[in-house]
């Protein structure tokens, strides 16, 4: 279970991976350990309840995403069929309000699952996806790498009438690189450049930021992450997870 939180001041974050036998699973429930996620009257509910890596605290309280218009069909990241991707609530409303800490809004929010039939660095190198809020809908782009170098650039305009059509986002951008040095390529549309506002994760091998740019001929806000698998794979970030990530066997 991974929950973060970004503040003005500090960042908290709680990430478990648990054993099989933490874990109860049904077509409308998944629990995790303390944990929990079903559906209650159309509505996702996850009841969280996890301790902040690395230094502790409590991360508990509960989550409602009101998912509106729902998508089902998959996306082939890699061309294999052996790693798939689903946009499947891109513009949805959550109520966050959590007792430890005690804070509580609402506001949009965005779902999406992935599934694979093998480890993920076996089938892709590097990927960087982007979703950003539009006025008659939502748009993603996912760009990934597979072990070959070819690139596989994906990007879908999902329309709150529940319509999907490829997006054009071919104006090819670059955002300054990590701390880390790693790249932050970005497609976006005709108009100014994208800008980078806020870095909110930035690891050896993964970032998250908040960014602007322009796309359907709107300028808008989006958050934007880079992955890269090979530098995952490596010995010397495999050793460093543990510090991030709280194992329950």
């Amino acid at each position: 279970m991974n929950l973060c939180l970004y503040g003005p001041y500090r960042h908290r974050w709680a990430y478990t991976e648990v054993g099989a036998r933490h874990l109860e699973q049904s077509p409308e429930h998944l629990r995790i350990h303390q944990s929990q996620l079903y559906w209650e009257e159309g509505r996702l509910v996850l009841e969280v309840d996890e301790t902040q890596a690395p230094l502790g605290g409590r991360l508990k309280g509960r989550i409602v995403l009101d998912p509106g218009a729902r998508f089902s069909e998959p996306e082939d990241l890699a061309g294999t069929g052996r790693h798939l991707w689903w946009p499947l609530a891109p513009f949805s409303r959550a109520e966050v309000a959590l007792e430890s800490p005690g804070l509580s809004f609402s506001g949009a929010a965005y779902h999406d699952a992935n599934m694979g039939s093998e480890p993920i660095e076996d089938g892709l190198r590097r990927w960087w996806w982007m979703r950003a809020p539009l006025s008659e809908g939502a748009a993603v782009l996912y760009d990934a790498i597979d072990p070959a170098g070819e690139e596989r650039p994906l990007g879908l305009f999902l329309g709150r009438d529940g319509s999907r059509e490829p997006i054009s986002a071919a104006v090819p951008g670059r955002l300054r690189p990590t701390r880390w040095l790693m790249p932050r390529p970005l497609r976006s549309g005709h108009g100014r450049p994208p800008r980078l506002l806020k870095a909110y994760e930035d690891t050896p091998f993964y970032a998250r930021s908040l960014v602007e740019l322009e796309l359907r001929g709107e300028r808008t806000r989006g958050v934007y992450e880079v992955v890269d698998l090979d530098r995952f794979a490596s010995r010397w970030v495999q050793a460093l997870l543990p510090y991030r990530m709280k194992r329950i066997p």
